[in-house]
């Protein structure tokens, strides 16, 4: 007789729900919202399209390792070669330059399920995925187009690979037996993902380096007992792919947006150290995880922080039980939590929740094992007890009405006040101009945006080829030049159309014949002649 087929755990089928929805969230209205392409998710798109098209970047260098992003830094690689897939499929719009941050977060679900199964088992996972799954700080950047929306799925991954590597075969967590060495396949399938890692986002130069040293230090018995020849490969797979990370990094040119952005270039001496310490610590603050979030609305919703409520309480329980436990993995767990914003501690701004990115595996990790030593088999509040079942039903409830209350927001209310920082506008004020652009020899366009020529390139698909060699020398557009009114200025011009934002009007003199606004009715731009 055959026995009957095998049902999947609950744990497997709560990770796949949290998938799902986490997945369908992450892609649906994903052009509209937010509500406008930003520069920096233009500039991904923009190299794309010029790899597709030329095989170079838009400057005309064939297929770089690094991209020079407006002249103020270098870009990690890996989002922009991806991004070439949905360019191809999609075309030059926004969903095409932000599917890839999409399918990056809800993958990282996934991933980090496998991380908290490693440190606390199977409902630790599920918790952990569920966690992810709605979460403001893993949402919100699953739905931007920016480069560090991969280094979550990277660093999650990785580490699990490497726990996974290090476990007895038959244990559960992420202990290896004194005797058992380490499966070789998967610490080398850990370290080609955290080297991946450091060819997505700046912060991962930081981060990867201490989370190995942390590796390697706790479980040096273990790695011990691999053979000379499979040490020497696994050195090799780590340090040949990081060689050319490593040399552009110690460059000029590969420390050239941090000596931008650094601490160091603004304070000096002991004033550096507090700022340092100032900044390190908002990263753990109420303000930041709970209340408030990142002040730059790109980087997050008005009135919510970077966690919801019940993340936060998960998370708390986690460290506690970590503490408690002291585990190696549960030492890991802490110690990547601690190591995480220390390269955004490191930069002038505080509370910058796109360079503490690497924080969030370890976040909803630990929040996974939280959960799971609170609800789970032998303690007190197990649902197999009444009172248990009871709390559970209560917590869940809640959790479902703050992340609903929060998805609401983001969706309905956040597009519209947050539309002056993703640079709303821009793209309709383009079509219009290019309606009348055969009236005006000249297109001058404002200064007081950032970058505002990408969207121009990559929403409107002009040809790379062109670009590399003439730029906009051949098109009516003056960007980045400055100020003329009735010609003048510049020979040959004297019919120009001017795009500019409503401050400068005034100053112009010219009456405006197009207003853009906002979806909250304040103009964005205005149109003038």
């Amino acid at each position: 007789m055959r026995s009957a087929p095998r049902m999947p755990r609950v744990s497997t089928i709560l990770i796949a729900v949290a998938f799902t929805a986490g997945l369908i969230l992450r892609l649906v209205s994903l052009s509209g919202v937010p509500p406008s392409l930003y520069c920096d998710e233009a500039f991904q798109g923009y190299e794309a399209y010029s790899l597709l098209q030329t095989g170079a970047d838009s400057h005309g260098r064939p297929w770089p390792l690094f991209f020079d992003i407006f002249g103020v830094g270098w870009e990690e690689p890996l989002y922009i070669y991806l991004t070439m897939i949905p360019v191809a499929l999609l075309g030059t719009t926004p969903a095409a330059t932000r599917v890839v941050a999409a399918v990056a977060g809800a993958l990282a679900i996934l991933a980090v399920a496998w991380l908290a199964t490693r440190l606390a088992g199977r409902w630790a996972g599920a918790a952990a995925a569920l966690s992810m799954a709605f979460s403001p700080w893993a949402f919100h950047f699953s739905r931007v187009g920016f480069q560090a929306s991969l280094l979550p799925l990277f660093l999650a991954a990785g580490m699990a690979a490497l726990l996974e590597g290090v476990r007895s075969r038959d244990a559960l967590l992420a202990e290896a037996a004194p005797a058992s060495p380490p499966r070789a396949g998967w610490v080398a399938l850990g370290l080609f993902l955290l080297v991946a890692a450091l060819y997505t986002y700046v912060a991962s130069r930081a981060i990867v380096p201490l989370l190995l040293a942390a590796f390697g230090m706790i479980y040096l018995p273990s790695l011990r007992r691999l053979r000379v020849s499979r040490k020497v490969l696994l050195a090799l797979a780590l340090l040949v792919p990081a060689l050319p990370l490593v040399l552009f990094a110690s460059s000029a040119a590969g420390m050239e947006r941090f000596q931008d952005v650094g601490l160091l270039s603004r304070v000096h001496g002991a004033g550096a150290v507090l700022a340092f310490l100032r900044n390190y610590l908002t990263y753990f603050s109420p303000s930041f995880l709970l209340t408030h979030g990142d002040p730059n609305l790109r980087h997050s919703a008005a009135g919510y922080g970077m966690l919801l409520p019940h993340d936060l309480v998960l998370l708390l329980a986690g460290l506690l039980v970590a503490l408690i436990r002291r585990r190696s993995p549960d030492l890991l767990l802490c110690w990547w939590l601690l190591v995480a914003p220390l390269g955004a501690a490191l930069t002038a701004d505080p509370s910058h929740a796109v360079r503490a990115i690497g924080m969030l595996p370890a976040i909803h990790a630990l929040a996974g094992s939280g959960a799971a030593a609170i609800f789970g088999a032998g303690s007190p509040l197990s649902p197999r007890r009444r009172r248990g079942a009871i709390i559970l039903a209560l917590f869940l409830g809640s959790a479902l009405v703050s992340a609903g209350l929060y998805l609401h927001h983001y969706f309905f209310r956040y597009p519209v006040y947050s539309a002056p920082a993703w640079q709303y506008g821009l793209e309709q004020a383009y079509e219009k101009i290019e309606a009348r652009a055969g009236e005006h020899d000249s297109i001058y366009v404002t200064r007081a945006e950032d970058f505002p020529w990408i969207q121009r390139l990559y929403l409107f698909a002009f040809p790379p080829a062109e670009y590399q060699q003439y730029g906009f020398s051949k098109t009516h557009y003056l960007f980045d030049e400055p100020v003329f009114y009735r010609g003048g200025l510049i020979p040959g011009r004297s019919h120009p159309i001017f795009l500019l934002k409503p401050g400068e009007l005034e100053a112009s003199g010219l009456p405006a014949r197009e207003i853009i606004r906002n979806p909250d009715g304040t103009p964005a731009f205005v149109i003038a002649w």
